[in-house]
């Protein structure tokens, strides 16, 4: 597992995001560039935790996902089916947005990603992470950049 916390290659907007808060029902990311492919974004799981580390319950799994674009690659479900043989994204252009609602509130420790199971190209490198109360007014809370050189199914886990 790759963990990368805030400072290296993720980073906090000023303010700490959303007042500082990171207790938000609504969850997203907002994918600004790709691992290289110049079609498609994708990816196979979004993953929500309440630990810094990734570990524990994957809040996504009962959550409802919707994106942004035309899910070329797959439905936005696909993205919280924990599996990682399926996948979800849209053709291009940038950005994409793949949004959770959890059903509840929480406070989120770290998000993670498993790129697809065939082309890593495709995988975000750039991306904000948002959280929402009522997914209409959304507040930022981390930023990653530079996250490159995914290998198929790889997860990486960021702390927020």
């Amino acid at each position: 597992m790759f963990t990368l916390p805030c400072g290296i290659g993720a980073t906090k907007p000023a303010g700490g995001g959303g007042g500082g808060s990171t207790t938000f029902q609504y969850w997203r990311i907002v994918v600004t560039a790709n691992d290289g492919d110049g079609s498609f974004v994708s990816l196979a799981e979004l993953q929500f935790y309440e630990s810094a580390d990734g570990t524990g319950t994957n809040l996504a799994l009962a959550g409802t996902a919707s994106q942004t674009g035309n899910g070329a690659v797959g439905p936005a479900s696909r993205s919280n089916d924990d599996n990682d043989n399926s996948e979800c994204g849209s053709s291009l252009p940038l950005p994409y947005t793949l949004t959770n609602n959890l059903g509840a509130t929480y406070t989120l420790g770290s998000v993670g990603i498993i790129s697809q199971r065939s082309v890593t190209g495709r995988t975000p490198t750039t991306f904000d992470i948002e959280g929402s109360a009522d997914g209409s007014a959304w507040s930022p809370v981390a930023s990653v950049s530079g996250s490159t050189g995914w290998g198929i199914k790889e997860r990486r886990v960021f702390a927020l």
